[in-house]
């Protein structure tokens, strides 16, 4: 979770808290001792790491804060919107504590404690398979608070296919009344199980038990869910198992929402997608020109996922397409990486002083990787555009290894 300090229009501190897919979302305030949310600030932090929502902070929420300051005394928190955990980082302890030590903590009558247990375990990945019957625990009580459900969810899924033995109660926690205990739900079911046998060992030696066709309906049935992030924690764990033949598509006409943050949330999906072989180039492409703008650049990050197949689409996106959207094909092309150079050195000659601008600096950004368009920057360094000339220059001084940039692209 990323802390931002800012002011609120009426003076009042405010904080901006933006809700990340680990153990499931933070709670918005604190009412009668247990945790509240307003339905419409539900949708917003269900929104994952493309949502920004800033919202007053009570002195009764202290709590909250103090979640937060958990992860950001162990280094796990960093200001900036596009900081991300990545994946569960092995490791025998964690701040300090081995699995059973924070497995003893789920016990304890504080909720708070409980969930920051669940969060030190998804933390530790695999070498937290000896918690795994205790979370099964937290995630079979019914009557335990929502967010330590889903983050026991969420925990189970980091463990990976150790945590194989969960996979029967996850399938049964899908049809929860809570959307961050399904979402994190269907999360974890696209972590852990796979439909290729009954029960068989994966390349670890890990036992996998195969979902029951019940279970990977019912898993179908969250791709129509009321809440976009469900819909697609649930098309992207049902595109692991199965391939199934509805997951793209759902993310393909979410992507289409008008809504910034579902188009957001769909885009970055998608983006995962194609790491893992789906085809959906085609449709981040044509997302590159949507009115918002967070959702145009999610989908310029996540077309970069797609590799060199994407390029001849964002070619064809800088010959055809307006400026904004040609800006945002640039930006692709430099997410896809150094296979990329010559295509962002063919788009230096570009009519548009933008969209060399935006060439020259993805350039830099790739460094001594882009060495091959090196001659093409070096042309550009005399461009008719002052703007040009000087991230071109820049672009020169990091390729090259300089110890100062100068221009900072």
């Amino acid at each position: 979770m990323n802390l931002q300090p800012r002011r609120g229009g009426n003076g009042r501190r405010r904080r901006r808290l933006s809700a990340r897919a680990n153990p499931g979302e933070r709670p918005s305030r604190w009412t009668r001792g247990r945790f509240t949310v307003r339905r419409a600030q539900r949708g917003r932090e269900l929104a994952g790491e493309c949502t920004t929502v800033g919202r007053p902070l009570p002195l009764r929420s202290a709590v909250l804060v103090l979640m937060a300051v958990f992860a950001f005394a162990a280094g796990e928190v960093g200001v900036g919107r596009n900081r991300d955990f990545g994946p569960a980082a092995p490791a025998a302890t964690y701040r300090g504590r081995t699995a059973a030590q924070w497995a003893e903590s789920l016990g304890d009558k504080d909720h708070g404690v409980r969930w920051h247990a669940t969060y030190a375990l998804g933390r530790m990945g695999p070498d937290a398979a000896p918690a795994v019957a205790a979370l099964e625990r937290i995630l079979a009580h019914l009557d335990e608070h929502e967010y330590v459900r889903g983050g026991a969810a969420w925990a189970l899924g980091q463990i990976g296919p150790q945590a194989a033995s969960a996979v029967p109660l996850l399938a049964q926690t899908l049809s929860s009344k809570h959307a961050s205990v399904r979402r994190n739900a269907a999360q974890a079911l696209g972590r852990i199980a796979s439909p290729q046998a009954s029960i068989h060992e994966d390349t670890s030696g890990s036992v996998v038990p195969r979902l029951a066709p019940k279970n990977l309906s019912d898993l179908a049935r969250l791709l129509g869910d009321e809440e976009p992030a469900v819909r697609v924690a649930a098309a992207q764990a049902l595109w692991r198992i199965q391939r199934h033949p509805k997951a793209v598509p759902t993310l393909e006409a979410m992507l289409q929402n008008p809504n910034g943050s579902t188009a957001c949330m769909a885009a970055a999906a998608l983006g995962e997608l194609a790491a893992d072989g789906a085809p959906v180039a085609p449709a981040l492409a044509a997302a590159l020109g949507p009115a918002d703008e967070d959702a145009r650049r999610a989908a310029a990050q996540a077309i970069g996922r797609a590799g060199l197949a994407a390029v001849p689409l964002l070619q064809d996106a800088l010959a055809t397409a307006e400026v904004s959207t040609k800006i945002q094909a640039v930006e692709a092309l430099g997410w896809i990486g150094p296979a990329a150079a010559p295509a962002l050195a063919e788009a230096l000659r570009h009519a548009h002083p933008l969209v060399r601008r935006h060439a020259a600096r993805a350039l830099g950004r790739l460094g001594p990787a882009a060495k091959a368009a090196e001659p093409a920057l070096v042309e550009a360094v005399s461009d008719s555009d002052v703007g040009v000339r000087d991230a071109a220059a820049g672009a020169l001084r990091r390729i090259r290894g300089d110890q100062d940039h100068g221009s900072k692209p």
